[in-house]
């Protein structure tokens, strides 16, 4: 599946193209099934317990669930985003944990292009440390990047409230004049 990946003109996967998406998505969907049989180390998830409830059903319980939005936002390295016409900035941190991932996820595509050209007996356990290596630099990603992306939330809709409510005490002001 990796094989068969689109990559863009700066050499990543893909992911505008409806063709590239698809693939990257395929591939990503084998990876966990990959990481199961091949028993690689799966990173501690117990953090999406304080996801909101809107995210913990899109990342249910600790296991692993690679999402194609979540390697988007590190393939294409988005630092922020415009919400209710206010830019939100990512912290340094959390752009540095995705460019660890963005870094794990292109080791996985070399070792994986190297077991094509040379056999996958001989390097699966590179294979299994590489899954391991990229499946928590993703959690860490994960972690710090739906944590933001919560509190963006949050504080657009707390201007809404705000407004919201502004807006009340306005009538009831022009009410009772």
């Amino acid at each position: 599946a990796h094989a068969r990946i689109v990559l863009a003109e700066d050499g990543e996967a893909d992911l505008q193209s409806a063709e590239g998406a698809d693939a990257c998505r395929r591939f990503v969907e084998e990876l966990g099934s990959a990481a199961e049989a091949l028993c690689c180390e799966v990173a501690n998830r117990s953090y999406r317990e304080m996801f909101t409830r809107n995210y913990r059903l899109l990342f249910p319980g600790a296991t692993r669930c690679y999402r194609m939005d979540v390697l988007e936002a590190c393939i294409e390295q988005l630092d922020s985003f415009w919400v209710n016409g206010e830019q939100y900035r990512l912290r340094e941190h959390t752009l540095e944990v995705g460019s660890s991932m963005l870094a794990a996820w292109r080791r996985l595509g070399g070792c994986l292009q190297m077991t094509r050209a040379h056999g996958a007996h001989a390097y699966l356990d590179s294979v299994v440390d590489t899954m391991s290596c990229l499946d928590s630099a993703w959690a860490c990603f994960e972690r710090n990047y739906i944590f933001e992306l919560i509190e963006i939330e949050e504080t657009a809709r707390g201007v809404i409230v705000e407004a919201n409510d502004l807006d009340k005490r306005l009538r009831r002001a022009e009410r009772a004049e």
